[in-house]
């Protein structure tokens, strides 16, 4: 990987990335994640939900609080 000095460490993150995909596992605790508003973790956390029956349709999704607070603000 050009852009990763130890690709065994890389690798093992895509792994672990990978994994966490599968079992549902993930949380927002990063720094990047400070700045994101509650309303934007709930959308991504409705999408990600494991079993189909209870994630959030598409349909759902475009009346979600979050999308229609950004609706408004590119009007």
């Amino acid at each position: 990987m050009p852009f990763y000095s130890n690709t065994i460490f890389f690798t093992h993150k895509i792994q672990e990335t990978f994994n966490n995909i599968l079992s549902g596992c993930f949380t927002f605790e990063e720094d990047e994640f400070d700045d994101i508003s509650q309303e934007a973790k709930d959308f991504i956390s409705r999408l990600l939900i494991l079993d189909q029956s209870n994630r959030m349709h598409a349909s759902a999704a475009l009346y979600h609080p979050w999308m229609l607070k950004e609706k408004v603000g590119f009007s």
